[in-house]
């Protein structure tokens, strides 16, 4: 079983701070991006990558910000086969949580990839502006069973800054 972990409200303070003080300036979408999945990163313990990916109007899907080359192949691979978490939670506009791989049925062909890739455990959470359906901000970690319903939830909180940021700073 994971302890529970929820951040000091001085470190919500600092990471939210951080992140408008990203917002107010004048980066790009991208990097803003980039650094949303970061602090996800490095907020939700145990957590060994993270990523966004983007849905457009017509559904392509695409990995806009990734913060190692192993989350844009589990990406990848869910597009390529067409289902996954990441997919689950902009199909179904729900957080998607995966606590062991190795016994995951949802999504067998891409479960079993996955594990062998190393990888044991995911959240997915959607990606959402004014109910609009935007893609998803999603975590993985090497570890079974390290994500909870504070997971989720400060997840979610990430993923609202991400959306938010997406169609306000976006032409």
């Amino acid at each position: 079983m994971t302890e529970s972990h929820d951040p000091t409200p001085d470190a919500w303070a600092a990471v939210f701070a951080r992140m408008a003080g990203v917002l107010l300036s004048e980066q790009t979408v991208t990097t803003v991006l980039e650094l949303i999945t970061s602090l996800a990163k490095d907020t939700l313990p145990d957590t060994d990558g993270s990523g966004i990916t983007l849905v457009d109007g017509e559904s392509n899907r695409s990995t806009s910000a990734a913060t190692g080359q192993m989350v844009e192949r589990l990406d990848a691979l869910q597009y390529e086969l067409g289902d996954g978490p990441c997919l689950a939670a902009i199909r179904d506009g729900v957080p998607v949580r995966v606590d062991d791989l190795g016994g995951e049925e949802r999504w067998p062909e891409w479960s079993r990839r996955a594990t062998e890739l190393g990888m044991s455990s995911s959240l997915s959470v959607p990606l959402q502006y004014a109910g609009e359906m935007m893609g998803t901000l999603k975590v993985y970690s090497t570890r079974p069973r390290v994500y909870s319903a504070d997971s989720e939830d400060i997840l979610g909180r990430f993923a609202e800054q991400a959306g938010s940021c997406w169609r306000t700073c976006t032409p």
